[in-house]
């Protein structure tokens, strides 16, 4: 233990010393405590910096171009001037900004200048440059340093003894930047006062929720603090959310959208429509929308119209069940009637097992009331887990994919194992939905028909992001989510809508067609025979339930305390 304690001392004192020559050999820097006698003149300059960040970027804020080596003061373009002024001032008194913009529009140069200038002219701030890999962070924390390193000594602040680190800076003011990955990054106990997240829509939707439900609290928690986001689209995610409910003015955000025409082209030039259809030739269409149009839905080969998926709005869950895994956005009410669908994992990491919970009025009154999303729970546990919800929400049926590999065992483990007859058999030969190419699609084609007619409502951020991601592929009448996204949310969704299709939906039938005549096999309503209280499986644990003494009294539903009923 001891020996330990020595060998940490050491690598501290290691990197200390590599901090400190490293800052001996760099003659730009301006140490901590080195005193400089200030004329004048510069006393006024300094000043005139603090007030006017556009001043001194124009006059001081300088740039190596890393071709060829020259140092270069930067010229700022109006809608660069537009962002400075917004993360200076938000607009609309709102205490946040989200800018979307098209690529290679000069954001890091515009971000790197505003944190310079405001750790320079602060006191005791901390600043935080959070992005999805972290070779972007660092870029653009190399960035601030080379623009730190080219300013005069007299306007610089003396750098600490251990501040000019490769993700860090330390200044004698107090103020403090550090960078990191959004997955690499813990809130706790860790005061910022402007927290920067480059390329936010990049974020896989799952961990972006997850941190921003962590990080944005603390951050704003701060008195003065700031959140900037900038981001090229990609699909209805998180980055979605917010600058949706922005433009809404439902949140404290200020959004701000940079055209593809602002920015210049290669050489200064401008950009133009022969520029834009240059790139459609070399890009495509749908690279083009998404990248420098900044559609959030590029492709219009989305199963759902692109349209109406922009029209969908998430929301938060009622609560959350089983570490966050199961969103409940609504409590089971005594009478309604629900359908479950499912599509199983391996649970090894690579797939998601996914339920989706739908409240249906009619085939045409359908609402989303839960989802559970795992790439790591066992198809066994998978299954228990399944029929639990079931029980919860009033013994329904459940709708699952039948194939020869992960969904054939949950199947036979639901079925045959865990004994439970609400697992809707749609093969006379067989259980579940036998999965082929002609039932795929026919269920997707189901499920475009119901977003086509309005006849379902969709809540759950990760299906909608899912959706928006979901396309026809280049073989015929096959969907499939994009590039390494997942699509186990729009599985199970359309296998749950798909139970409407079959016999043994017992809702109003409203006389639409059915997408398959196949489906339409003679199978015997399941016996729903009433559960004596001792025989209902155990719902999680009293700490996975949050409710309240009469949590589903007074709104039609049931149950008091933690009870089922």
């Amino acid at each position: 233990m001891f020996l330990k304690h020595i060998k940490s001392l050491l690598n501290i004192l290691k990197n200390v010393l590599k901090t400190s020559i490293d800052m001996i050999k760099n003659e730009l820097l301006r140490e901590a405590g080195e005193n400089i006698e200030y004329t004048k003149k510069q006393i006024l300059e300094f000043a005139r910096c603090r007030q006017d960040i556009f001043y001194f970027a124009e006059k001081y804020f300088k740039t190596r171009n890393a071709k060829t080596g020259e140092v270069a003061n930067i010229k700022l373009y109006p809608y660069q001037k537009k962002i400075i002024n917004f993360f200076v001032n938000p607009p609309d008194n709102k205490r946040n900004i989200i800018i979307m913009q098209p690529r290679q529009s000069g954001k890091t140069t515009v971000v790197s200048l505003y944190i310079l200038h405001f750790l320079l002219f602060n006191t005791d701030k901390t600043s935080m440059i959070l992005a999805q890999v972290e070779k972007t962070a660092l870029e653009i924390m190399e960035k601030i340093k080379k623009s730190y390193e080219l300013l005069p000594k007299w306007l610089q602040q003396g750098v600490c003894l251990d501040g000019w680190n490769k993700k860090s800076i330390k200044l004698e003011n107090g103020c403090r930047c550090f960078c990191s990955t959004t997955s690499g990054v813990s809130s706790a106990g860790f005061t910022i006062d402007l927290l920067y997240l480059d390329e936010f829509a990049l974020i896989p939707n799952n961990l972006a929720n997850d941190f921003y439900a962590s990080v944005y609290p603390t951050v704003t928690a701060v008195p003065g603090s700031k959140i900037i986001i900038t981001s090229t689209p990609r699909g209805l995610n998180k980055f979605h959310d917010i600058w949706k409910s922005a433009k809404e003015c439902k949140n404290n955000f200020y959004a701000f959208k940079v055209e593809w025409n602002e920015p210049p082209a290669d050489g200064g030039k401008p950009r133009d429509e022969a520029w834009l259809s240059e790139q459609i030739a070399t890009l495509g269409n749908s690279t083009v929308q998404r990248e420098f149009l900044c559609n959030f839905l590029g492709s219009s080969s989305t199963l759902v119209d692109t349209s109406r998926l922009e029209r969908l709005s998430s929301k938060d869950p009622l609560q959350t069940w089983y570490n966050g895994l199961l969103s409940i956005y609504e409590l089971p009410i005594r009478n309604s009637k629900y359908i479950i669908g499912v599509d199983s994992s391996s649970g090894t990491g690579k797939d998601f097992s996914v339920l989706q919970v739908l409240k249906y009025v009619s085939d045409r009154e359908v609402s989303q009331v839960a989802t559970y999303r795992n790439d790591n729970i066992d198809p066994y546990v998978f299954a228990q887990l399944v029929i639990a919800v079931s029980d919860f929400y009033n013994f329904c049926p459940i709708m699952a994919e039948y194939n020869n590999g992960c969904g054939e065992t949950f199947c036979r483990t639901l079925f045959y194992d865990l004994d439970c007859e609400r697992l809707v058999n749609c093969d006379k030969s067989g259980l579940g939905v036998l999965a082929t190419k002609k039932s795929k699609f026919n269920a997707c084609m189901n499920l475009r028909r119901y977003f086509d007619n309005g006849w379902v409502d969709v809540v759950d951020s990760q299906t909608i992001y899912e959706l928006s991601r979901f396309e026809e592929t280049n073989n015929a009448q096959t969907f499939a989510a994009t590039g390494e996204e997942h699509d186990d949310t729009v599985t199970s969704l359309y296998w749950a809508l798909y139970y409407f299709n079959t016999e043994q939906y017992e809702g109003i039938q409203s006389g639409f067609s059915r997408a398959s005549d196949e489906f339409k096999v003679d199978i015997p309503t399941q016996d729903r025979k009433e559960v004596e209280e001792e025989d209902r499986p155990i719902f999680g644990s009293t700490g996975d339930i949050q409710t309240t003494d009469n949590w589903l009294n007074g709104s039609g539903m049931y149950g008091q305390g933690n009870e089922w009923w």
